[in-house]
């Protein structure tokens, strides 16, 4: 057997033998490595007749940071209609989640929202 081969089959039994070993990590007490955080209380904007938003129809995306405690900390409009982006950052300040994890301890994360006006 050649050097080359001997190298390869080397290199190709320490690769399989660290394959569960990967496993084990990113399964660590059979929870996967990275959750997400979850919706609890979804407010909806205020465009009620009086406000800025009442009778403009579309969409628009906030990006919020959920923190440990599952409240809204930063929020930003990543899309839509500037007149309707205060209502949804209003209302997406007030929303309740459950945090996202990393390996099973919480920990502060973006969520998209999606509002339909």
């Amino acid at each position: 057997m050649s050097l080359k081969t001997r190298i390869f089959m080397i290199a190709l039994a320490a690769l399989c033998a660290s394959v569960p070993l990967v496993n084990r990590v990113q399964s660590q007490n059979g929870k996967p490595p990275v959750v997400p955080p979850r919706p609890v209380k979804i407010v909806k904007p205020d465009c009620s007749v009086g406000q800025s938003c009442h009778g403009i129809h579309g969409e628009v995306v906030v990006i919020v940071d959920v923190l440990t405690d599952g409240t809204v900390g930063d929020a930003t409009v990543d899309k839509g209609d500037p007149r309707l982006g205060d209502a949804a950052l209003n209302a997406a300040k007030l929303c309740r989640f459950r945090p996202g994890t990393l390996l099973g301890k919480p920990t502060s994360m973006n969520f998209d929202l999606k509002y339909q006006f």
